[in-house]
Parts: C-alpha cells; structure tokens; sequence
C-alpha cells in the first residue's frame, strides 16, 4: 500500500486509544451535522480501531519470559545504545550550542520528529516491538531530506551502524518463540489506522460537498487538532506519551501506553 498520506499530511502518530476516542468525537461532530456518508465511513474507522485495540491487548497479554526486556541479547543491547547515543548526541548540540546557530534548532526538531519520548520510549518496548520501530525509523531516515539532517548533525555513524545491525537484529527476534498473536499484524493494524486518521484530514479540508464549511471543517477537525497538540506538548516536554480510554479520554498508565507515539509524521 502506498504511502502519500504520510508524505503530504504531516500529522503526529496517535496511540490507537486516542486514535479511536478522536475518531468517535469526530463521528459525533459529523452526525450534528447531518454528514451521513461521513459519518459511516468514521464507523467503520471506529470497528478496525477496536479490532486494532483488541490485538493490542492480546498481544500485552501472550508477553512472557520470551519476550521480556530481560532476554535481552548482545544485538539488542547494541542497538539500545545506539539509539541512547543519538538521542545523545542530539540533546548535547540543544544544551550546548548558541540559539543563534541553526543546528541547534535542527537537533532539537529531528528529536523532537523522530523521538519524541526519548530513548526510553524505544529501548524499554519488548523486543518485537522494538525491532519494528527501529525499522520504520530506518525507512523514513532514507527520504533525503532527512539524510542531509543525519550528517549535519552527526548522527550518520550511528543510524549507519543500526542499519547495519538490522538484519542480524531481525533474526534473532525471530527465533523468539512464536505467539499467538504475531507483532507485525499489530503495527500493520496500528498503521492502517493511522492512514485513516491521514485520509480523515484529507477528506475534511479538500472535500468539495457544499455542507463542507469553513465552520464545519473547524467543528470535525477540532478532536484532531486537540490530540495532536498534546501529542506535540508531550514531545517538546520529552514526556512519554501515554494512551487514553478510548470512551472518556482519560489518560490511562503509561506502563499500558500502545507504543512510542508523537513523532511528525502518519
């Protein structure tokens, strides 16, 4: 499946809660507003979020001994510090550079983008999980804007090293015990969810149906805008950002948060 969602709509990654919580504040602004077909494809969002949810869920669940922090291999323990030193590396140029130099601006932007709640938010996952994310942050590092902001800052030697890594990384997740519920179909649930949420936006600001006004465009983006701008707060606090009950929108711990969150792109 194509990707131009991600490349056009510069939308923060939700955590499937508050994906799910702001799709059904949308699906109400859209039924006072008479928006029927709108509001069937939101309900149809709704459903494959719940599904993604109860994946989520299952998979938290399966977690065991094979899967814990605690088996941690060499590989894995390459890769954590690697990732520490990035992060590292970005937060040394913020602290220390003079505001009037732009790398400064630009070390604190790509952390911000791309690790929005530390080192941490990526090292402490399971080790499926992990590797997943590590693998997405290495496809995305390949758009050649992002490179020209590797080498500027530094970094390069390091995000080299991890895609090096990669492969072997791979494999010895792999031998892990197999599970029931299979990681790379969560991250794909997680990721199709999240091009709903892009093509939601889309949808909203280019739809040409006269029912689409200036007001009701403000009314159903309104959800979104408020959830990614606690996604955007949390990441320039460098807080871990924790998920919601998908009913109240209550902050829920994070030790049930679904994964690293906030980064700048679907």
């Amino acid at each position: 499946m194509n990707d131009w969602y991600r490349r056009f709509i510069a939308i923060r990654i939700f955590p499937t809660g508050r994906r799910l919580f702001t799709f059904k504040n949308v699906r109400k602004a859209a039924d006072e507003l008479g928006m029927t077909a709108l509001v069937q494809e939101l309900e149809s969002a709704i459903a494959a979020d719940s599904k993604c949810l109860d994946l989520e869920r299952a998979w938290r669940a399966q977690l065991g001994a094979g899967t814990a922090r605690g088996s941690s291999t060499e590989v894995d323990a390459r890769v954590d510090r690697l990732i520490s030193a990035i992060v590292s590396q970005l937060q040394h140029m913020e602290r220390s550079l003079d505001k009037s130099n732009p790398k400064k601006k630009r070390a604190a932007d790509f952390r911000t983008n791309w690790f929005p709640g530390g080192a941490g938010a990526l090292t402490s996952l399971p080790l499926e999980e992990e590797l997943e994310e590590v693998h997405g942050l290495l496809v995305a590092f390949e758009d050649s804007e992002i490179q020209e902001d590797i080498v500027t800052l530094g970094i390069f030697p390091y995000v080299d090293e991890l895609r090096d890594l990669a492969p072997s990384y791979r494999a010895e997740v792999e031998t892990l015990p197999k599970q029931a519920v299979v990681f790379a179909t969560v991250m794909e649930a997680r990721r199709a969810g999240q091009r709903r949420l892009a093509k939601l936006v889309a949808y909203i600001l280019g739809t040409m149906d006269e029912a689409m006004t200036d007001e009701a465009q403000d009314e159903l983006l309104a959800p979104i805008l408020d959830q990614d701008r606690r996604l955007a707060d949390a990441a320039r606090l460098g807080h871990k950002v924790p998920d919601v009950d998908p009913d109240t929108g209550q902050d829920l711990p994070t030790t049930t948060s679904t994964g690293p969150a906030g980064a700048a792109t679907a």
